[in-house]
């Protein structure tokens, strides 16, 4: 369709001379949308993460600290090794 023949008028016509036409809600509004805050309650606990986190920092620290005293054990320092804690 037309502008000419939804606005009933011929040819083109200037914006200032179309009736207004403008949307709007329904009779009686718009149905209410439902929405909520729905957070699912699964996966781990804070405390898991925090103490599978802190497992995994602890190991991880046990294993460089072993390999720091392997690394001083094979220089052959004779007992040296105390004297760096």
């Amino acid at each position: 369709m037309t502008e000419a023949m939804i606005r009933k008028k011929p040819g083109m016509a200037s914006v200032k001379d179309m009736p207004l036409l403008q949307d709007g809600p329904p009779p009686g509004g718009f149905a209410p949308v439902r929405f909520a805050r729905r957070i699912p309650n699964t996966g781990p606990s804070a405390l898991a993460i925090f103490l599978t986190t802190f497992g995994a920092f602890s190991w991880g620290m046990y294993q460089i600290i072993e390999m720091i005293e392997w690394k001083l054990g094979s220089l052959g320092n004779g007992g040296a090794d105390d004297e760096c804690y």
